[in-house]
């Protein structure tokens, strides 16, 4: 259901940042260690339908955050996150299209 911007699923992104070998995979890496949660809201874009949000909710900003949310999470420490969402007409691929 989660998107970056670049058309990665969430998931994909996640563990991407967590094994990359730069300063933004140190950076994620360490946020996951500190197992505070995730401070500030991610902007995001979403489609609405009379049931809900239609997938997929696209993360334009906030992607680290996003990436410490799932991987906190994987370890079973799940707690809510805060989204600013846009509602859309249209899917949007300003960065990429969105992958399976």
């Amino acid at each position: 259901m989660f998107h970056i911007a670049d058309g990665r699923r969430l998931e994909a992104w996640t563990d991407a940042i967590l094994a990359d070998r730069t300063d933004d995979g140190a950076y994620t890496r360490a946020l996951v260690e500190r197992n505070v949660p995730v401070e500030g809201a991610l902007v995001c874009t979403a489609r609405i339908a009379d049931h809900g949000l239609l997938p997929p909710v696209v993360i334009f900003d906030g992607w680290h955050r996003a990436a410490v949310w799932v991987a906190h999470g994987r370890r079973g420490n799940a707690y809510p996150i805060l989204a600013d969402i846009i509602l859309t007409n249209e899917v949007p691929s300003l960065l990429g299209e969105l992958q399976p």
